[in-house]
């Protein structure tokens, strides 16, 4: 799913940091603003917020998910319909026409398909097996569903 930037409303791109506080260091997974100078960045538990060499929390601007607490500051623009930005929660679930993956079960059921931070998985709702996705079977399933890179 993509993540618009709430300042240019442009496509937001993934990056890495590794933050370090006296011995303990950790690896993080950001989307950040491509313009030129911008210094937006947008995460699922600190929504969009500017960061150059640390967090800027005073530009903060967090919105929660509404069905799921779980889910964190989770509400970003994932959508430019209009020239006007579309707020949703980047876990939303689609529900697709799918054959499930069980051989033993087999039949095209409406699956749930659900992206969470980079990973890919569908529970079937008939044998109720879920299921990892591989970066070919990923980009099948958009293809086929016209679902946005």
């Amino acid at each position: 799913m993509s993540v618009f930037c709430d300042v240019h409303l442009t496509e937001m791109e993934s990056v890495s940091y590794l933050w370090q506080v006296g011995i303990n260091s950790w690896v993080s997974d950001w989307v950040r603003c491509t313009e030129p100078g911008c210094l937006r960045h947008f995460r699922w538990s600190q929504g969009y917020v500017d960061i150059d060499q640390q967090i800027h929390n005073s530009t903060r601007k967090l919105r929660r998910c509404p069905k799921d607490p779980k889910h964190g500051g989770s509400v970003a623009i994932v959508e430019i319909r209009d020239d006007e930005p579309i707020w949703r929660c980047i876990y939303e679930e689609r529900k697709l026409p799918l054959k499930c993956f069980n051989p033993e079960c087999g039949v095209t059921v409406d699956i749930t398909l659900t992206e969470l931070e980079g990973t890919w998985s569908f529970g079937c709702h008939r044998c109720e097996e879920t299921f990892i996705l591989n970066n070919e079977q990923i980009r099948q399933i958009k293809r086929a569903f016209d679902i946005a890179a």
